[in-house]
Parts: structure tokens; sequence; C-alpha cells
């Protein structure tokens, strides 16, 4: 297999979300997207990032830019 198949196989794996009581509370306080830092609303709502590889909560961001994160110039969700 080569190289960037064995990335793409590794990168496309949706690996459950590890959410402790740490992460709650970050998740909680956070008022605006890690990415874009637009303040969350009704209109700009907030999500929880996860790793899909290892499946650790990174941070809130907003749904847009959740649905749009890409690790380099590729989308793995």
């Amino acid at each position: 297999m080569n190289i960037q198949k064995k990335a793409d196989e590794i990168m496309s794996r949706d690996t459950p979300m590890i959410y402790k009581t740490r992460d709650k509370k970050k998740f909680d306080r956070a008022t605006e997207c890690a990415l874009c830092q637009v303040k969350f609303d009704e209109n700009n709502i907030k999500c929880r990032d996860h790793c899909h590889i290892t499946g650790e909560y990174r941070q809130a961001l907003c749904n847009n830019c959740n649905l749009n994160y890409h690790y380099g110039n590729k989308s793995y969700y």
C-alpha cells in the first residue's frame, strides 16, 4: 500500500469522541469559535470538534468550521 493511500485510510477513520469532564467545562465556557472567532448564537451553533484518529476532544467550533475543517488540502469528514 502506498503512503498516500495509507494516510487517507487512517485519516478517514471516525473514532468516537473521548469527552472528559474537563472537556465539558472547556466546551461550556467557550463563547466563540476557536477557528473563526465568531461568537456562538442561535445562527452560529457551537459544536464539539474531535480528532477522528485518536477520538480526543479538541475545541469548540461553529458548525461551519467543524464541517469544513481540513488536514492540508484534503477534507476527511
